[in-house]
């Protein structure tokens, strides 16, 4: 079980950072809506959350060609 911070985390939250913590190496938004068989935007917005509130730590990463990549991961 996550442990319970000063925030209400919902089971999406915690779905999401059990998943981070146990690969272990940053994933993007899809790679984790793929992996957890929710939405992209549902994923996105719950890792904004976490983000937002310091329980993960995320970059975004441009291409050569100039596609943007958000990564996602736990310290």
């Amino acid at each position: 079980m996550v442990k319970k911070t000063n925030i209400d985390l919902t089971k999406t939250d915690e779905l999401i950072l059990e998943y981070l913590k146990k690969v272990k190496a940053p994933k993007t938004t899809y790679e984790i809506a793929k992996a957890l068989e929710i939405s992209w935007a549902t994923v996105n917005v719950h890792c904004i959350k976490l983000s937002l509130h310091g329980l993960i730590k995320t970059k975004t990463v441009v291409s050569k060609t100039g596609a943007k990549k958000i990564l996602w991961w736990v310290e």
